[in-house]
């Protein structure tokens, strides 16, 4: 889907391809990273937004895909506009929080498994 929409004729599709191979590098090296200490609960103490990150990577890359078939086959111009406008909106509202989600783990942080249950009451 990437590399079809690199290839694609519209800058969007373009810019959006390069935002999505983005967030898949993001993912791809904050998945390394948590695994590399061999400590799983390190890594599992990010376990929730490592998915939040995933999943918004994996709807990118739908609705991209959508797009480009929406492009495509240009066959209802009203829905070709809804999805490209649907499309624009995730790359450029929910993408960009990849970055945010992962932020902790990438620094190594350790908050999450370094508190105590006892401390709250």
């Amino acid at each position: 889907t990437v590399g079809q929409a690199s290839r694609a004729a519209g800058p969007d599709a373009q810019r959006f391809a390069a935002d999505l191979a983005a967030a898949a590098q993001l993912v791809e090296r904050a998945t390394r990273e948590l695994w590399s200490g061999g400590e799983p609960e390190a890594a599992l103490a990010h376990a929730t937004p490592y998915m939040q990150a995933l999943g918004h990577t994996v709807l990118a890359w739908i609705w991209l895909q959508l797009k480009l078939v929406a492009d495509a086959r240009a066959e209802d111009a009203s829905l070709q506009r809804g999805i490209d406008a649907a499309c624009r909106f995730f790359f450029v509202y929910e993408l960009p929080r990849v970055r945010a989600f992962l932020a902790p783990a990438l620094a190594g942080d350790r908050t999450l498994i370094q508190m105590r249950e006892e401390w709250f009451g």
